[in-house]
């Protein structure tokens, strides 16, 4: 039957879109999204999870029934599928009514867009639609065919051979310098405030960090930035920004710490800050007094910090999440990651691994006038 065909096809879509974003999610791994979106902000909101457990998982797990049953009502019992038809309406159409509240949360709430998402909300939308009509035909004369199960292995193989593909496509954080994805990601939109410079009166070259105050490869870099300043004194302006991973094992505390570093900076203490949390004290810390408490020796009142990281809508909150945003699209994935850039040119980004090389080539250096 055709409809059923339709189903096998919705539910293997929607495995797809759901497991991608599950392991995504779970893995810590940067969605794998279009230049102009913001899945990585998406999943970073307390309502991307429900009892600690990614939203996206519970869409895999119905997609998994919704295929489940479109498969059994090729391999199972006659008699039953007007059983499976009853419990795959039921599914999808919860499905659907949580999909529309995502998306009331997504468009009008957050006023952000995420193609996963979308094409989840989408999918899951047009299985209740198919589900509405199968329910009204005869099945007295369904037979399945050969083709049905064929298409049933077709299907699954597909879906996870695509999962599999996009993970790993995810997953391979680009080695060498690249682009800036599109030139709208200027200096002034990545790095709009003056406190984000170490050295703001230096040029004019410029390198902005994205880093993770959890992330061990970025504390063990840090010190080698006060080094690079010296280096280039009145040739190099050096920025930073923060990009929290706060969906990695580890990095919980991530984003926390990034909010209370926009906050001090109201107070002139970006610096004091980040050189406090790369500093020995914040590695074990489980909770936001506790952050707090590493930076009130700064002059910072530790509740009004509390108080603060902890509002949604306090402005602090909105500079880390759209720096993050902006980092995404601009092609940032991972930490310590670098865009750099030269006079008259379009920024380029820079993983850990190319940062000396890229420094050292005689374009850069020509602009720093460095004589190797």
């Amino acid at each position: 039957m055709l409809m059923n065909r339709l189903l096998i096809l919705l539910g293997a879509i929607g495995v797809f879109v759901s497991g991608v974003l599950t392991l995504s999610h779970l893995s810590g791994k940067a969605m794998p999204c279009t230049i102009t979106e913001a899945c990585d902000w998406v999943a970073s909101r307390p309502e991307s999870k429900i009892l600690g457990i990614p939203v996206a998982a519970f869409g895999l797990l119905a997609y998994l029934v919704l295929f489940g049953l479109a498969a059994f009502r090729v391999f199972g019992p006659k008699e039953k599928l007007q059983k499976s038809i009853v419990i795959g309406f039921a599914v999808s159409g919860l499905g659907t009514l949580f999909s529309g509240y995502l998306m009331w949360l997504l468009l009008i709430k957050w006023q952000r867009t995420c193609p996963w998402c979308l094409a989840s909300a989408a999918v899951m939308t047009l299985t209740f639609v198919v589900y509405g009509i199968l329910s009204s035909l005869d099945f007295t004369s369904f037979k399945a065919q050969k083709f049905d199960r064929i298409f049933i292995i077709a299907a699954s193989v597909v879906s996870i051979a695509m999962i599999n593909v996009s993970l790993q496509e995810t997953g391979n954080a680009e080695t060498k310098p690249t682009t800036i994805r599109e030139n709208i990601y200027t200096l002034d939109r990545l790095a709009p405030k003056p406190y984000y410079f170490k050295n703001p009166e230096d040029g004019p070259v410029v390198i902005i960090e994205y880093a993770d105050f959890m992330c061990p490869g970025c504390r063990a870099s840090f010190p080698q930035h006060s080094e690079m300043i010296k280096t280039y004194k009145g040739k190099l302006k050096f920025a930073y920004r923060s990009y929290p991973l706060m969906n990695k094992e580890g990095h919980e505390m991530s984003l926390p710490a990034a909010i209370l570093a926009e906050i001090a900076a109201e107070k002139g203490l970006y610096w004091e800050v980040i050189e406090a949390f790369f500093g020995p004290n914040i590695e074990n810390a489980k909770s936001v007094e506790e952050l707090a408490s590493v930076i009130a020796p700064l002059g910072l009142d530790p509740k009004e910090l509390v108080r603060r990281a902890k509002d949604e809508n306090d402005p602090a909150v909105k500079r880390v999440s759209d720096g993050l945003a902006d980092a995404s699209a601009a092609g940032v994935t991972g930490t310590p990651t670098y865009i750099l850039f030269l006079p008259g040119q379009t920024g380029i980004v820079i993983p850990q691994e190319s940062l000396n090389e890229v420094m050292t080539s005689p374009e850069v250096t020509a602009a720093l006038g460095v004589k190797l």
